[in-house]
């Protein structure tokens, strides 16, 4: 029996090839340009044992190699005519993990039409809501950003599949967003939701207020803000408001196996995640961002502790049961960088470049436990669009903390950006 397309794909397709159709009777010129990003990199990374690691036994199971190098190029396309903007892009990459594999993707696809006053907009986008800088809880239509890289500079993001309308008005604008994904391979296949944003400039003040809705729980609701004091100083922040009362994972994992959690990792109401942040251009045109995250869904500190008992009692029985190395690894799928936890801090300081050097450092920090994460970086410009770059990534921590219990304890890395 043939399978039946579902009915938010037909939607989407038919939307992606309608939209320029409405504005094909518009004779105006069309206009289009091309821009590419071509990155070369090369890593090395050092492992330890750990908690996650004992022995280096994970490791070895995973045959996880210390060397590993990529070759990724993306091509992105924009074309205008009339009231009808399309753009595309597409990231082709060739690495070695374990093996040399090549993959390409589809990481955006855009038709946008205005009519007046309304936006109508269908594909895969970037488009974004949040204000944060790093984290972003109560953006729902962006793709998740990586702290070592929240601008995206290596390429390595794709665009959410969306279905967009959007009313401007005089000093505000209403958007609803259908949410869903195109990609059988990914999770949210046919699993549609719904987004709202109302947007409203305040002189300096930008205020949204959203929604998300979907049919797997209670709507979620959210508000972020920025504000732009003189010149030089940028203050942000954002709240999100999650009804769906449930366990953590790491609650749910430890009560798989038998450990007394009682009273912890439960959301008995609403679930509070937060950002506030500010952005400062110091003299010398250097650029300090600093955020704090608490998120609300975290493992509070009763819950990390039972967690990591645990895995010390699994680590003991590994040497004559080595299969129990399955348990390390789905508690390490637990691990989710920089929301694990409740409490973080994240600063990013930016040095321009004087003549072709330019440095970045940035510092990831854990508050319930002080471990932290460490990201320098080197870039050095060079003629005909070539960008040298060296980036390292530190894992610092005690014993028992998130990130001195991450398999690496450092990964170095370096290569050559192009860009048109």
């Amino acid at each position: 029996m043939k399978k039946r397309v579902p009915i938010t794909t037909n939607v989407f397709l038919a939307a992606v090839w309608l939209l320029p159709a409405l504005c094909a009777g518009q004779q105006r010129p069309f206009s289009s340009d091309w821009s590419t990003l071509g990155v070369y990199r090369g890593s090395v990374t050092s492992y330890r044992p750990s908690l996650f690691n004992p022995d280096g036994f994970s490791v070895r199971t995973l045959d996880f190699p210390e060397h590993q190098a990529s070759l990724l190029q993306q091509v992105a396309w924009t074309g205008v005519r009339g009231p009808l903007a399309l753009s595309a892009s597409w990231r082709g990459e060739i690495s070695r993990f374990r093996s040399w594999e090549a993959r390409g993707r589809i990481t955006g696809l855009t038709a946008e039409a205005g009519l007046g006053r309304w936006v109508v907009m269908a594909g895969r986008s970037f488009i974004r809501w949040g204000t944060g800088y790093a984290f972003n809880p109560t953006d729902f239509v962006a793709p998740a950003k990586s702290p070592a890289d929240p601008e995206n500079r290596d390429g390595r993001q794709n665009g959410r599949d969306l279905l967009k309308l959007e009313y401007f008005g005089d000093r505000f604008s209403a958007a609803a967003c259908l949410l869903f994904s195109a990609d059988r391979s990914l999770p949210d296949w046919n699993d549609p939701a719904a987004a709202f944003r109302l947007y409203t400039s305040l002189g300096s003040l930008d205020l949204s207020l959203l929604a998300h809705l979907s049919g797997r729980g209670k709507p979620m609701v959210g508000a972020n803000a920025s504000l732009v004091l003189g010149d030089r100083l940028e203050l942000h922040g954002e709240l999100l408001l999650d009804r769906n009362a449930r366990a953590s994972a790491a609650a749910r994992y430890l009560r798989s196996a038998g450990v007394d959690v009682s009273g912890s990792g439960n959301a008995a109401g609403p679930v509070m995640t937060m950002l506030l942040g500010f952005q400062v251009t110091l003299p010398g045109n250097m650029l300090l961002i600093t955020e704090y995250f608490h998120s609300g869904a975290g493992m509070e500190p009763e819950v990390w502790k039972g967690l990591t008992d645990h895995l010390e009692t699994v680590a003991e029985g590994i040497p004559a049961h080595p299969e129990a190395v399955g348990s390390l690894l789905r508690g390490l799928l637990l691990i989710q960088t920089g929301r694990s936890m409740q409490d973080y801090l994240f600063t990013c300081l930016d040095v321009p470049a004087t003549g072709t050097a330019a440095l970045r450092s940035v510092l990831l920090l854990n508050l319930s436990d002080g471990s932290s994460i460490l990201i320098p970086e080197l870039n050095l410009r060079l003629k005909n669009s070539f960008t040298l770059f060296c980036r390292g990534c530190i894992f610092q921590g005690g014993h028992g903390s998130e990130y001195g219990e991450i398999f690496q304890s450092y990964v170095l890395e370096g290569g050559v950006r192009f860009t048109r």
